[in-house]
């Protein structure tokens, strides 16, 4: 299939079950602030564009065991999200990592990431504690870090390329 795409509904609290491995393009939730389900998606493995998941009323993303490869991630503005995590297979973003604006945010990790072909860019996270891809060994663009009031630790203990900058700024506390 191209798109999943679910926009502007109020009342939608879980996306619905769907069969798919696979899609050809992106994954997008998008101002559906009563949605905390996505395990209707739960069985796919290939998202060749974007994960999208946008002003939702997710508290964790965790339901993505089976996904081994991603376009990349965009998670913006989800006032209650806490946790992205269950990416136990993921060992491929082509593009890039964002988690921006996600107030209650503490904790991004992805234990068997290998290959990440864009940036990182992690702001506004106000709780962040945690943001972690241990097994990973470059990151193609840059590394951003901003406006968290919370020390951020850091595991990333196999880069040994980034791609341009590394930054770090307006945090309340510095990295671990």
């Amino acid at each position: 299939v191209g798109n999943l795409s679910i926009s502007r509904n109020d009342k939608l609290a879980a996306v619905p079950a769907l069969p798919l491995v696979s899609t050809t393009n992106l994954a997008k939730v998008d101002q559906c602030p009563a949605l905390t389900d996505l395990s209707g998606w739960s069985n796919l493995e290939t998202l060749t564009n974007f994960l999208m998941l946008t002003k939702t009323g997710l508290t964790a993303i965790d339901v993505f065991a089976k996904l081994s490869s991603v376009g990349g991630f965009m998670i913006n503005e989800n006032p209650s999200l806490t946790v992205v995590g269950g990416f136990s297979s993921l060992t491929a973003v082509s593009g890039s990592v964002q988690a921006n604006d996600n107030p209650e945010l503490t904790s991004v990790v992805f234990p068997e990431l290998l290959t990440l072909g864009g940036d990182v860019t992690v702001t506004g996270n106000l709780k962040l504690g945690t943001l972690a891809a241990p097994q990973l060994g470059a990151i193609g663009k840059w590394f951003t870090v901003q406006d968290s009031q919370q020390p951020v630790a850091l595991d990333f203990g196999n880069v040994t390329t980034i791609g341009s900058d590394l930054r770090f700024g307006f945090n309340s506390a510095t990295p671990e």
